[in-house]
């Protein structure tokens, strides 16, 4: 074979091989595009503007079925389009640093659909690099996950609430108590921790059903809350016991005050089913910092002063003092020795004769 004829050769492998070349890489790009079209979730690209803007210039079916804008509709909007006038939410931010700083992201944050329907959206935020190390696009997947948001909120309200009223229970009160008394240390103010328990509930619960003591409950529940203001918690710690926490208090009398609102809204005659029952109540209080530094000292010590209230004459509402744990130490000391007395057969019995 001559010279020319190879040479011939070699250059028709040459334009074939690159022809199959070309051919596939046509081939894989049409596939790229039917896989992003495909994709169950919203794909968006987006430039990297310099200007602090980022255009979208590529936005696929599923993002259209999941918000409701077409890819028309989007094209050169920035990528802030989905969170609406809803700007205050913490993870906005963290969307901002993650475009600004060109770092890898995934987030679940509040979005806005074409029609205002709020969905959740967990976002994954990709930044795209040239081979100069320059940031030049983005590449964002939208997920809706609304239904999982939704159940996990459900979770978290079921394991910080009571059941029955809605209420917070011991768990969250005791961390939006700390939160309060941060707030308090920080500004110098007094804090009033007050626990309120129904007199006589042990006897309507047992008499009437725990379906009517559960009623009551709420209705105990509803009374308090007209009580209170919108910087105040009020939770339900078990049983018959609800706690409130009044932050801002400015002395002792304006807690006496908020004890005696609190008396009065809950002692009061309730129609519960085909029974009027008469409910009295005794309300026990602590201070921050008079009381205690902390959320479990306070709520301790309220109880305390409830208790007291309860073993006196009922019905009344009473501050802690010192002398209450003393009292309540000495009691459990007293009931432990005669337990383990029992246990130990120490006690016996002695006959004291009377004489006229």
């Amino acid at each position: 074979m001559d010279n020319n004829l190879l040479r011939s050769v070699k250059d028709g492998e040459r334009l074939r091989a690159n022809d199959a070349g070309r051919y596939l890489e046509r081939e894989l790009q049409l596939l790229r595009i039917h896989a992003l079209e495909a994709a169950n979730s919203g794909i968006l690209f987006s430039r990297a503007a310099k200007q602090g803007e980022h255009p979208i210039i590529y936005a696929n079916s599923a993002f259209e079925a999941i918000t409701g804008y077409s890819e028309a509709e989007v094209l050169g909007c920035d990528l802030g389009l989905l969170f609406g006038d809803d700007h205050g939410q913490t993870d906005v931010e963290r969307f901002r640093e993650a475009i600004s700083s060109g770092v890898a992201t995934r987030l679940v944050v509040r979005n806005y659909t074409k029609s205002g329907k709020l969905f959740w959206n967990e976002i994954r935020i990709s930044p795209v690099y040239d081979d100069e190390g320059q940031l030049t696009h983005f590449i964002n997947a939208v997920s809706d996950v609304t239904e999982r948001a939704n159940y996990e909120s459900e979770l978290e309200r079921q394991a910080n609430h009571d059941a029955l009223t809605g209420l917070p229970n011991r768990h969250l009160l005791s961390d939006r108590l700390a939160h309060t008394l941060a707030l308090a240390a920080r500004h110098e103010k007094t804090v009033a921790v007050i626990v309120v328990g129904l007199d006589r509930f042990k006897y309507f619960n047992d008499s009437l059903g725990h379906a009517i003591g559960d009623q009551l409950l709420q209705a105990v529940a509803t009374q308090i809350l007209t009580c209170v203001r919108d910087v105040d918690r009020v939770g339900r710690v078990g049983g018959d016991e609800f706690v409130l926490v009044l932050g801002d208090v400015e002395s002792e009398t304006d807690a006496m005050a908020a004890m005696g609102r609190i008396f009065n809204a809950v002692s009061r005659e309730y129609r519960v089913g085909e029974y009027e029952l008469h409910v009295a109540c005794s309300i026990g209080a602590s201070l921050y910092p008079r009381d205690g530094a902390d959320a479990a000292t306070l709520m301790k010590n309220a109880e305390a002063a409830m208790h007291r209230a309860k073993d006196g004459d009922r019905n009344r509402f009473q501050f802690f003092e010192r002398e209450i744990n003393t009292r309540v130490s000495q009691r459990l000391s007293l009931e432990s020795g005669l337990r383990h007395a029992l246990e130990r057969n120490e006690l016996e019995l002695v006959y004291q004769p009377q004489i006229a």
